[in-house]
């Protein structure tokens, strides 16, 4: 959702118009995913079989579920179709112009969605007005379990909330980017407060872009200080952020999501940044140092209309969630989104592979996929 804001302002700046959909071949191992609206920021892998809300009652087995950015729902993704089964719709927010849909995360039989005001992002930070949400939504019985106003605990002082992470006791953490913060929201959803804030007062300086969780500890991408990884024990009652020790090198500028992902025995953090998606391999399981791999080439995306959201593993396979913050909106169709009808999956696996197992082989035992946003 960072590189949305940028890209927009470099087209505005140059009086050129956005770039029209172009339809994408397949490159290599690329999954093509055909529909409209897609538009995705984040993408998760649901394990088990799903049928599609709706009269059509269509069954996806382990599908992805994708935020629609522009349309602030989810898609229900069927990867062996290569096509968008249905949608998980929010009363009072989906297709509403004011919201966004941006982080997504999956535990068990449930989802978690971010559905925000765009505007913070829009405008970097120097409009964050408006109530943003965290959702959890029971994925088999197709009803939400809470909605919860992650706004109003922030003060009116913090926006562009964008991603989740969910620790070991069930307690939901929320990360925001203006300029950087973290709800955290009980297990119940009954509760939610401040649980931690960068030192920045500025909505306009670009913070925290990206979070996930290895047990109780969280890991956060921060823009700030020349781009680094922080590190929270979720267990503490305020979040008491250390700096993950990566030497000498930063992640740098234009963060947005996070995801870990498992290669061997090894688990890794891949960050999307503007040089492209970058590999964090720690020293251990504490994650208190880690390395930033450089690649010989940068990990871009193929299309240069598009952009590296975040990474997403499918069993052995890991890609990169390409965005299109550029296309004409609305589209033809009189809707929110762009008319564009193909969404490459870019498979980056032997790029990624090829950093990790070059000459450095982090010991680290294999965990879950956490995850990641926009």
């Amino acid at each position: 959702m960072i590189g949305s804001a940028v890209l927009l302002l470099s087209a505005a700046s140059l009086g050129a118009a956005a770039p029209q959909a172009k339809p994408v071949e397949a490159t290599g191992q690329d999954l093509i995913i055909n529909g409209l609206k897609l538009y995705p920021e984040k993408c998760v892998v649901y394990s088990g079989e799903l049928t599609v809300p709706g009269k059509e009652q269509r069954t996806v087995k382990n599908p992805l579920l994708c935020s629609q950015l522009y349309e602030s729902n989810v898609a229900i993704v069927d990867k062996e179709k290569k096509d968008i089964a249905g949608t998980i719709d929010f009363e009072g927010l989906t297709r509403d112009p004011v919201y966004h849909a941006s982080g997504v995360l999956v535990e068990g039989e449930f989802l978690w969605t971010s559905i925000n005001t765009g505007a913070a992002f829009e405008s970097f930070g120097e409009n964050i007005n408006g109530i943003n949400y965290a959702i959890k939504y029971d994925l088999q019985n197709h009803k939400e379990v809470w909605r919860v106003d992650v706004t109003t605990p922030a003060n009116g002082k913090f926006g562009g909330t964008q991603d989740f992470a969910v620790d070991t006791s069930g307690n939901t953490f929320v990360v925001g980017t203006y300029p950087g913060h973290i709800i955290k929201i009980t297990p119940d959803g009954k509760t939610a407060s401040l649980w931690n804030s960068s030192n920045s007062t500025k909505s306009t300086q670009t913070g925290y872009t990206g979070i996930v969780s290895k047990g109780d500890i969280l890991l956060v991408t921060n823009e700030q200080n020349g781009g680094e990884v922080l590190r929270f024990d979720s267990r503490d009652e305020k979040g008491n952020p250390t700096v993950v020790d990566t030497g000498s090198k930063k992640l740098n500028k234009g963060l947005d999501g996070a995801a870990l992902v498992n290669i061997g025995s090894n688990e890794y953090l891949l960050v999307a940044t503007e040089d492209g998606l970058k590999t964090v391999a720690p020293a251990d399981e504490k994650w208190e140092k880690a390395e930033i791999l450089e690649p010989t080439e940068p990990i871009k995306s193929n299309d240069v209309n598009g952009t590296i959201t975040i990474a997403l593993q499918v069993e052995e396979k890991i890609y990169a969630i390409i965005e299109y913050f550029g296309d004409n909106r609305p589209g033809s169709d009189g809707g929110l989104s762009g008319d564009r009808e193909k969404w490459p999956f870019q498979d980056i696996t032997s790029q990624v592979t090829a950093l990790t197992t070059s000459d450095r082989k982090p010991q680290c035992s294999r965990g879950g996929i956490a995850r990641v946003r926009y």
